[in-house]
């Protein structure tokens, strides 16, 4: 089954869950945070729990494939987003097609207060030094596998996980 992300609840038959997943790298694809939050209250049952882990979007300030760290975007994205070279997800070694796509980057407040405006209830934010992605040569990976600024160097939030649940 194929359906815009904003459409889910339809898609899938107005049925709902206990739980709702959304992983690394899914929010920068989605213009609105309210619409999305209201699809997360729509597909969970009263009481259903949203687990969110994504890349934190100070994260996305900085330059990627940098020797090291320099700030390169503003943290709060204007409302076109940004415009990005192709990517592809299916083979890393596969040159990224031309053709560009929008990102959005959103802040934690964004988030959160989508959330709450939609009817979910915050139980938990944790940021997190660590990341799934080595994006500057100078990152150690740790034993839990996540890549990390090196002890004598700064470190940085680079991910985040939430955990909220539908009232009512």
């Amino acid at each position: 089954m194929t359906a815009d992300v904003y459409d889910a609840p339809a898609a899938l038959g107005q049925r709902t869950f206990d739980i709702v997943y959304t992983g690394v790298g899914a929010l920068c694809w989605l213009l609105d945070m309210e619409r999305w939050a209201k699809v997360v209250f729509d597909l969970l049952r009263p009481g259903g729990q949203l687990y969110l882990y994504e890349f934190h979007p100070l994260r996305w300030i900085f330059g990627e494939n940098a020797d090291r760290p320099e700030i390169r975007d503003a943290y709060f994205t204007p409302v076109e987003g940004y415009a990005v070279g192709g990517v592809t997800y299916a083979d890393a070694t596969a040159p990224a097609q031309p053709t560009p796509t929008i990102q959005w980057n959103h802040p934690l407040g964004e988030v959160v207060t989508a959330l709450a405006a939609a009817g979910m209830r915050t139980h938990s934010l944790r940021e997190l030094d660590g990341d799934v992605l080595q994006e500057w040569p100078m990152m150690v990976k740790c034993e839990d596998g996540l890549y990390r600024m090196p002890p004598d160097g700064p470190s940085l939030p680079l991910m985040y996980v939430l955990r909220a649940w539908r009232e009512g």
